[in-house]
Order: structure tokens, then sequence, then C-alpha cells
């Protein structure tokens, strides 16, 4: 009975190891009223960008503590996020990039689109 008792917690402990990762990026698309320039703003978690870093073959990456890291991030998230403007596609300006909270957010900017009906495809 004890024996089955420390199993069952055994396995209840070890279960959240078994739990899917979860990728996440929130990428805004706005035309900053100030410059009128289409900004685009992508806020991955630090956690999600070092792992995206892994896959891509860094051996430690580290988006807090390294610059490096995260223009190598920055670079991943160019290539990787495209976008149209009426048909024709675009390569935003890359501004920078900074850590708030554990959030790496990298900041784009492109010339914003003549005229109110301009069709954005991401």
């Amino acid at each position: 009975m004890l024996r089955r008792a420390v199993l069952l917690i055994a396995l209840l402990l070890a279960a959240p190891t078994w739990a899917h990762q979860q990728k996440i990026a929130i990428s805004t698309v706005a035309i900053n009223p100030r410059t009128e320039r289409l900004e685009l703003v992508h806020q991955v978690p630090v956690h999600d960008a070092e792992h995206a870093l892994r896959v891509q073959g860094a051996k430690v990456p580290d988006i807090i503590g390294s610059a490096d890291s995260r223009e190598a991030f920055a670079r991943y998230i160019t290539r990787r996020f495209l976008i149209e403007i009426d048909g024709q596609a675009i390569t935003p300006d890359y501004v920078g990039s900074e850590i708030t909270g554990a959030v790496c957010s990298c900041i784009r900017q492109a010339p914003a689109p003549a005229g109110a009906a301009a069709l954005v495809r991401i």
C-alpha cells in the first residue's frame, strides 16, 4: 500500500514535466502618429526567445545579459515575420530591442502606407 502511494505521489509530481511548452508572441502593427511611420513591435517571453535561438543552433543564449543574443533574436524575428503592403513585400528597419520584466521586445519601422485604405497583410 505504501509503495503504491509513493509511486502515485512520484507520478503526480512528475506531471508538470510532461506539460506541453507554450510559445507566445504578440506583434503589434500600428502607425506612429508622431513619426508617421509604420511601427512593428514584437513581444516575446525571454524563455521562448532563448528557446528559438537554441533551435537555430545557439549554444547558451542569454537574451537578458547579452546584446549579441538580443541581436541574434532580432535577426530571427526579421526573417520569420514578413509583411506586405498593397501586395508588395516590405522590409522594415530594425530600430532596437528592450527587455521589460521577462519579455523581449523588438521594434521595427517602415514608411507608413499612403492612403487610409492600404491593405496590410502579415
